[in-house]
């Protein structure tokens, strides 16, 4: 069984300034500087799913022994972003893929970083040059489709993400955790991840994925909040003054009351999750959530803001903020999750 890894720290500055939030560690990838190889070979096949897609590429050594390689890549509304589409490689093209190997030598498995194709057309996910455009067009207000801004990453969470896999190596971390927290942290596998089976995690973590697209639809009596990684629903309740009697669920009982421009959601009753509170962290019952969603004056963003209490886990309330771009020109559609393509990273080692 893997635990995190450094690796994912190193992985962030390689990828780019987005806090690097997938749904398991890249520790089965050798990440370190000099580490990629070029793989030239045939596309045999494209698995577009979520959470992540997969392309098998055959290659053909010096000795003449074809190999198949499965090479990981992101989400396909991340990828979307950046220009690519699920019939932007297809079987039997030529191309030419840059690549992180495998951390065990033996398995042909790979983390993509760019490809190149044999009509010159250069695709990646993670290279800056490949970012988000800026849309002319303006909100008027939170109504529509949001992407997290990447040139504006919530540095509270990568900061919590990056001392949660310091704890879990054992190392000393500055984060507010109960000791029940940490001994979560310490013993967590990716194995354990709800992920694994397609079970999303829940806001504030799903909310600034990176690799997902946002939808606000704003009703007369509710809001609603969807997110396309992993096509989760949540309804806030305009009507509804009390919590009270609402059952448990995955994503809590949401509330929401408007402060001036600014839509205030609280969400309570939330279902124990093993990883809702971040990456490695579960919730408990007890955990409350307040969020802030605020159009900005240019009305090409809004900010994103939390405070987020769960006393069995936490010893402080915890919060942080980011933007989201206003993205019209992206078509907001559902890519159901793959239980091949969520376990697949299991058999990597």
């Amino acid at each position: 069984m893997r635990q995190g890894h450094h690796a994912i720290i190193l992985a962030a500055m390689i990828f780019g300034p987005t806090p690097a939030f997938c749904h398991h560690s890249p520790a089965a990838y050798d990440l370190r500087p000099g580490a990629g190889l070029e793989l030239t070979g045939t596309v045999t096949r494209v698995q577009w799913a979520n959470p992540h897609v997969y392309v098998y590429l055959e290659t053909q050594s010096q000795d003449s022994e074809n190999a198949v390689w499965q090479i990981e890549v992101d989400a396909p509304s991340n990828m979307e972003r950046h220009g690519w589409h699920r019939d932007s490689l297809v079987a039997g093209e030529r191309v030419t893929a840059q690549v992180f190997p495998s951390r065990n030598a033996a398995r042909k498995s790979a983390k993509l970083f760019g490809v190149l194709k044999a009509d010159g057309t250069r695709l990646s996910y993670i290279d800056p040059a490949l970012s988000d455009a800026a849309p002319g067009e303006r909100a008027e207000n939170l109504a529509g489709t949001w992407a997290p801004d990447p040139l504006r990453p919530d540095s509270t969470v990568a900061r919590l993400q990056e001392q949660l896999i310091r704890m879990s190596f054992g190392l000393d971390a500055d984060v507010p955790l109960t000791e029940k927290g940490m001994e979560a942290v310490r013993s967590f596998t990716d194995e354990a991840s709800p992920t694994v089976d397609c079970i999303p995690r829940t806001a504030p973590s799903i909310t600034m994925y990176s690799s997902g697209l946002h939808s606000i639809e704003v009703r007369d009596d509710g809001v609603m909040l969807r997110e396309n990684w992993f096509g989760t629903e949540r309804t806030v309740h305009l009507d509804v003054a009390s919590h009270d009697g609402a059952p448990y669920t995955l994503h809590g009982h949401s509330i929401g009351r408007r402060e001036g421009d600014v839509l205030v959601v609280d969400t309570a009753r939330f279902s124990e999750h093993r990883e809702g509170l971040f990456n490695k962290l579960p919730s408990s019952r007890e955990k409350r959530l307040v969020e802030r969603f605020e159009l900005n004056p240019d009305g090409r963003s809004l900010k994103y803001s939390w405070e987020l209490t769960d006393p069995e886990y936490l010893t402080e309330p915890v919060s942080g903020e980011n933007h989201w771009a206003y993205r019209p020109d992206l078509e907001f559609s559902i890519v159901e999750c793959s239980l091949d393509s969520a376990r697949q990273f299991l058999d990597e080692d």
